[in-house]
């Protein structure tokens, strides 16, 4: 006996066509939807890795109330339970008045947490600033605008890219960035230079002479180094006391706490040296929303 499908097959096909041509249009979406996400998610993972070495990003950092002697530095890089070195990362912060927002201005980097230009120049002379290029567009500010900081009027020179501000939280406690009212900027050694030393925020940054393998590897390697930092601390002019997020330090006679909440960036989107400012954003939050909290004398919160 003739199987009926053999009719009934066509002529379903022929009046319902657009049902099943919508059905085929949006099968043929979704697996290119998925094959697209998972193409630029294996780039996007590539460039991130190796953003590590091309922009020598860091493993960490921690604050001073005061610039730390050779002594200090020494005794913390010192150590047989892992190989870092530690560099100045300091920066200042001060209020626009063209534009309501804040500036976090940090001296041209050239061993650790290296920017990246994406339009214009660095700045050469003592009135040149480079900007957040997020931050120029929110305000819509643009290479060769003016930006005044302290009574000072400064040329904007470039656009640049922090890799250690993938996205622009003021504070690592932040749910949420705004890269409106707050920014990151570049200047000269020698404009940084003239900045007032009460309004500097002495931050150090280290960087492991070999990356851990993992992520509980790096956890082991930081709480040694907290270990040390603390420990070294005490023998110092300095004492460790507590504060938000970061691994603060005071001149004595303020005495050594036992607990302390500590920023470590162990593992950071490095998406903002990529020209694909919108996807790095989209990843910096989602990186954020899974980030974990640990409790044991230290909190690991990668920073975006």
């Amino acid at each position: 006996m003739r199987n009926p499908l053999v009719k009934r097959l066509p002529s379903e096909f022929k009046n319902e066509l657009g049902k099943y041509l919508a059905i085929f249009l949006l099968m043929v979406l979704s697996v290119s939807f998925v094959s697209g996400w998972n193409v630029a998610g294996g780039s996007m993972a590539t460039a991130y890795d190796e953003s590590f070495e091309k922009y020598s990003i860091e493993d960490g950092n921690f604050e001073l109330y005061a610039k730390a002697d050779d002594e200090l530095i020494k005794a913390v890089e010192d150590s047989d339970k892992y190989d870092a070195k530690i560099y100045e990362n300091f920066y200042v912060e001060f209020p626009t008045k063209e534009v309501d927002s804040t500036l976090r201005i940090f001296k041209k980097r050239t061993d650790i947490n290296l920017e990246c230009l994406m339009d214009g120049e660095f700045p050469s002379g003592n009135t040149e600033i480079a900007i957040d290029r997020m931050y120029a567009d929110n305000n819509s500010l643009k290479v060769g605008d003016k930006l005044t900081l302290r009574g000072k009027e400064y040329k904007i020179s470039g656009l640049v890219a922090l890799s250690d501000y993938s996205a622009l939280f003021s504070s690592p406690s932040d749910m949420m960035f705004d890269s409106i009212k707050f920014g990151v900027a570049i200047v000269t050694d020698d404009t940084f230079k003239e900045y007032p030393e009460d309004k500097m925020h002495y931050v150090y940054s280290w960087r492991y002479a070999e990356r851990p393998a993992d992520d509980a590897k790096a956890k082991a390697l930081s709480e040694d180094f907290l270990d040390k930092l603390s420990a070294s601390s005490v023998t110092s002019p300095y004492s460790l006391i507590p504060a938000s997020a970061s691994a603060f330090f005071a001149p004595s006679p303020i005495p050594p706490q036992i607990s302390v909440s500590t920023l470590f960036n162990l593992r950071k989107p490095a998406s903002a040296p990529c020209p694909l400012p919108s996807v790095g954003i989209m990843l910096s939050f989602l990186m954020l929303l899974s980030s974990t909290s640990y409790t044991l004398n230290i909190s690991v919160w990668p920073k975006c």
